[in-house]
């Protein structure tokens, strides 16, 4: 494994570790005080009662977001879902063999340009449909 790959994990590692721990923290923090100090939830205000109840719950939406900003695979993806203008995708399709067709071949890098993919196991193989 290259140093630069290495150091790049360890730096997703450390951003997902910081966000659960930057989101769970306030919700630890009023729960122990609540549960072994002599602290009455009732004499808080309510915004400190509440955010970290909401803090906690936001810790769901920080893993995709580290992972869009480590992953150029999984960025592109990302933000492809979220292009809400683009009509068609594209996909690329590598040494992939279509069978059970009288007519069997083989396509190399072929780039084909979709709105819809069909895939169908007709009992010799997965056949793939690119409409």
């Amino acid at each position: 494994m290259c140093l630069q790959c290495l150091l790049e994990y360890q730096q997703a590692v450390l951003s997902i570790s910081v966000s659960f721990l930057a989101s769970w923290m306030p919700y630890a923090v009023v729960s122990v005080l609540t549960a072994f100090f002599d602290v009455d939830v009732d004499e808080m205000s309510p915004f400190v009662v509440q955010l970290p109840c909401l803090m906690a719950k936001s810790a769901c939406i920080w893993n995709p977001l580290v992972y869009v900003c480590h992953n150029a695979e999984f960025k592109k993806a990302f933000l492809g879902t979220l292009s809400l203008t683009k009509k068609q995708s594209s996909l690329d399709i590598s040494n992939t063999m279509e069978t059970g067709s009288p007519n069997e071949h083989r396509m190399n890098n072929l780039r084909v340009r979709c709105t819809k993919i069909e895939l169908a196991d007709n009992g010799n193989g997965i056949r793939v449909s690119v409409v």
